[in-house]
């Protein structure tokens, strides 16, 4: 949670640091659909993304986000007369694009950038079968980084992103690797 409270710090200052400067920002609200892989598991996830960013001299950009996303994510196995499943359920993460905005024409851009931020999943897990009924929960978290492009026309933007997360904890017995592919709609303030 502390590592969330100063990556958030970090980002409202480079905010308040380009509103002072008289440099350009955007403010956006945009929608994602993910297909989404943890481990071998399968799935897809929905997300809603608001976030600032600052562009610079040469057009130069860095900014902030917040993700919530909802995950349709789960793994059952059944073996010996027991059930196991694994679901994850929701992920909350800040990121920081930081890249290059080029103008193609006016009023439409094509951003390139990277992307480092911090998530957390909620996982929950069932084991059943042979008078076991236990449920279990857990909280996964971890760094997150990836690539993405997003154009922006007028008002709106659309976007792809490619993202990876290591996410651990110490209810789980190992580290986890997170990705999504992620497609992206969008509307700038």
């Amino acid at each position: 949670m502390k590592k969330t409270c100063l990556l958030a710090t970090l980002l409202l200052s480079c905010s308040a640091y380009a509103n002072n400067s008289g440099y350009n920002q955007d403010v956006y609200l945009s929608l994602g659909v993910s297909d989404h892989t943890l481990e071998d598991m399968d799935g897809y996830a929905l997300s809603g993304i608001f976030g600032a960013r600052n562009y610079y001299a040469h057009n130069w950009f860095i900014g902030g986000e917040f993700e919530a996303a909802y995950i349709d994510n789960e793994e059952k196995v059944s073996a010996w007369g027991y059930t196991y499943r694994v679901k994850e359920q929701y992920s909350l993460a800040a990121n920081m694009p930081l890249g290059k905005r080029f103008e193609i024409a006016e009023k439409l851009n094509l951003d390139v950038y990277g992307l480092l931020g911090y998530t957390v999943t909620r996982m929950k897990a069932k084991l059943t079968g042979n008078n076991v009924d236990e449920t279990d929960s857990t909280y996964a978290h971890g760094l997150k980084w990836g690539l993405g492009a997003d154009v922006a026309f007028s008002d709106y933007r659309v976007g792809v992103r490619w993202t990876q997360a290591d996410i651990d904890s110490s209810d789980l017995m190992q580290e986890l690797r997170e990705e999504n592919i992620t497609f992206t709609l969008g509307y700038q303030f």
